[in-house]
């Protein structure tokens, strides 16, 4: 990359020419997870959880914000979902969803986003709720056994250091 000492170097890109999320002007990027193009959301979505795992905290509570947002709009709750941040509000957030929104063949795939991401948040954030999910009558034979093998897996993963 050639130097060009006339031009100012943006703050946001390495001196390599990378972009530095963790430096990257948020305002735009917020205004972009108000778009109506749901493509144009799905992006923004995962920009704002590489900013997150990159320490800009605030793309994480923005992410928490666009899911109440669009409460009620199943393909944006799955883009939300799939990049919310590995931590208890968003496990909490998630149970709840679970318990909110009844099954059916149309929220069938929300629903299984909704525990896939569940399923990979680590051990410790996550176990306790399963163990909570999968003795629970509110759920059918068949969700509740969902829960057990997730569960299970969780448990007895190796790795898990589980004595």
């Amino acid at each position: 990359m050639k130097n060009n000492p006339g031009k100012p170097r943006l703050p946001w890109v390495t001196k390599d020419g990378y972009l530095d999320v963790a430096n990257l002007p948020i305002d735009s990027i917020l205004k972009q997870g108000l778009s109506p193009d749901v493509s144009q959301f799905q992006s923004t979505c995962r920009l704002l959880a590489t900013m997150e795992a990159h320490g800009r905290k605030e793309a994480g509570v923005y992410l928490i914000g666009l899911f109440y947002r669009f409460h009620d709009d199943l393909e944006r709750l799955i883009a939300v979902v799939e990049q919310l941040p590995e931590d208890t509000r968003s496990v909490e957030t998630l149970v709840s969803e679970l318990y909110r929104v009844r099954s059916t063949n149309s929220t069938r795939r929300y629903l299984n986003t909704v525990i896939k991401t569940l399923a990979r948040y680590p051990r410790q954030l996550t176990e306790e709720h399963f163990e909570r999910l999968c003795n629970d009558k509110a759920f059918s034979a068949r969700m509740r056994a969902k829960f057990k093998a997730i569960l299970n897996e969780l448990v007895y993963k190796p790795g898990n250091n589980w004595a």
